[in-house]
């Protein structure tokens, strides 16, 4: 973590697990978000982009968030990260490198979860208003 710091990348979790990905309908991606957040009343949420249901779900999502008095708050870095050369010079010549089909099962995470780890999205939702009304979820 200390290192991460020291070249300006920002870490941090989630609170709140949509688990869209055990969904097969938008209304299912809504409620998950919604309900969560009504319990915690903020947190960053974590969808994967790559679902269908949560592209569909995102712009009822949104609308609903806004209603219920949340906001939606862009993460932005405050300055572009540099590369580091050694590694620059490797991703050049990545087909060189050894990939996850080389190594024992046990060793890798299997394919689906590589590909979510790969594929985040991430939603902060700060703190309700006082006085916003309550979530119109499904």
């Amino acid at each position: 973590m200390t290192y991460l710091g020291t070249r300006n990348i920002a870490t941090f979790s989630t609170d709140i697990d949509s688990r869209d990905f055990t969904m097969h309908k938008r209304e299912q991606v809504i409620n998950s978000v919604m309900t969560q957040l009504e319990k915690r009343g903020k947190g960053i949420v974590l969808l994967h982009d790559f679902h269908r249901n949560t592209a569909e779900a995102l712009p009822e999502l949104l609308r609903q968030l806004k209603l219920a008095g949340y906001r939606v708050v862009p993460l932005v870095p405050k300055e572009q990260v540099t590369t580091i050369p050694k590694y620059d010079e490797m991703f050049e010549h990545r087909e060189n490198l050894s990939t996850s089909a080389h190594q024992p099962v046990s060793a890798t995470a299997s394919g689906q979860d590589a590909a979510m780890q790969r594929h985040n999205m991430y939603m902060y939702a700060p703190a309700r208003r006082k006085g916003a009304p309550t979530t119109g979820a499904n």
